[in-house]
């Protein structure tokens, strides 16, 4: 299988100029596989905007790019943002293989990063579904960005049959060193191919590196476009490899399916874990929400910074929040920590700051909940995804949560 990897920059915004790209980019050199960047139909950094950007797979842009992958009699795969057809609002980060004969397969990124500079959750709902993609070259799987630091995904992809694993990114400098480590890692676990496409240049504040990359299956480098420009590399994957790989390295044969069991298990015990927490501190408050489980958090990390294992002592907090939903943090403050209205150590005074003071004699620590916390919970807070987003803030470090002083 000929592949073509292009590591281009997307107009941000601009869907037809995107499509004119991609068919630029197709007429350049013949391949059985054209391979562009996550969320390349839009640019990556489209915020509020992808919400009208988003199409269905009957859309427009769809028609056009199958026209695309008919007239060169292959096959194109490329990021968009992809429209829910049965629940209006629903927009995936998705990837889109679109056949010759004009089918269209699609797999919705499982794994939204929200920290740092990304914001997915805001704008994206999640995959529920790993599908391989039967091609007459091979059997594909894909995958996006994030997805790769989970390996499950790509063993899912392998024990379904997959011969090459590709993943579309939009990867800012800053995480090229993880995604170069991973990428040979995930071949060698899989004995397959692994096939990396990443955009380029520079969105907003974001700088992506380019560098697309193929490995097969013993995890070699086969092919690698340079850094930060736009390009198009071409390889040529042997699938007959394959199988010589698994002869050499049985890691498929060798696969324990308890140890899957085993760790399902473990994980439901952290998540039951979680739940105890999350069904105290609805009984408490009477429901359940986010900023009731920030103010929870914010009572643990003071005792774990000013006070002991019986709890902060002869300290009196002072909330700065405002109306609902904002005010919730109190009786979350209250069920964690030692001040509360009947020890009349806890002050709530009327101002939208998210901000907790806690003063003693000799210690003073300020929790103020970050920015972008507060702008991904009021982007996404509705009645019936409360305590979804309330599990969201339960599992997020402090330090993702809070801005923290100490004097």
């Amino acid at each position: 299988m000929k592949i073509a990897l292009i590591s281009a920059r997307p107009k941000i915004a601009d869907k037809k100029a995107n499509i004119e790209k991609i068919k630029a980019y197709v007429k350049k050199t013949d391949a059985d596989l054209y391979i562009f960047g996550e969320l390349f139909l839009t640019g990556y950094s489209c915020k509020d905007e992808f919400r009208s950007l988003a199409e269905t797979i009957n859309g427009e842009s769809l028609k056009k790019l199958k026209k695309i992958a008919k007239e060169k009699n292959s096959y194109i795969i490329f990021g968009m943002p992809l429209l829910d057809e049965k629940i209006k609002g629903l927009i995936y980060n998705a990837a889109v293989l679109v056949h010759p004969d004009g089918k269209i397969d699609v797999y919705k990124k499982w794994f939204l990063p929200t920290f740092g500079p990304f914001e997915e959750k805001i704008f994206f709902d999640e995959g529920d579904n790993l599908p391989v993609f039967e091609t007459k070259h091979g059997k594909i799987g894909i995958l996006i960005c994030y997805d790769l630091y989970f390996p499950e995904i790509c063993k899912a992809y392998s024990l379904q049959g997959a011969d090459v694993i590709i993943c579309i990114s939009a990867s800012p400098n800053v995480t090229r060193k993880y995604f170069e480590n991973l990428l040979p890692a995930r071949a060698i676990e899989n004995t397959a191919f692994m096939v990396y496409c990443n955009i380029s240049g520079t969105q907003e504040d974001l700088v992506f590196w380019g560098g697309s990359q193929a490995y097969d299956p013993l995890g070699r480098l086969i092919a690698k476009a340079p850094y930060f420009k736009e390009s198009i590399i071409e390889c040529n994957l042997d699938l007959k490899m394959i199988k010589t790989a698994r002869a050499q390295r049985p890691v498929l044969r060798d696969i324990k399916a308890e140890i899957y069991n085993d760790l399902y298990k473990m994980a439901r015990k952290v998540y039951s874990e979680h739940e105890k927490i999350l069904k105290k501190i609805k009984e408490f408050h009477g429901h359940l929400g986010p900023y009731a489980v920030i103010g929870w958090k914010a009572g643990l990390l003071a005792n774990e910074l000013l006070g002991s294992k019986d709890g902060i002592k002869g300290i009196k907090a002072t909330v700065y929040t405002g109306k609902t939903p904002y005010s919730c943090m109190v009786d979350g403050l209250q069920l964690s920590s030692n001040c509360t209205y009947g020890k009349r150590n806890i002050e709530i005074v009327d101002k939208d700051l998210l901000r907790i003071e806690f003063k003693s004699k000799k210690d003073y620590l300020v929790l103020e909940v970050k920015e972008e916390v507060k702008k991904y919970l009021d982007k996404n807070m509705t009645r019936g995804n409360e305590e979804k987003l309330a599990y969201d803030i339960l599992i997020m470090p402090n330090k993702d949560v809070f801005d923290i002083k100490t004097k």
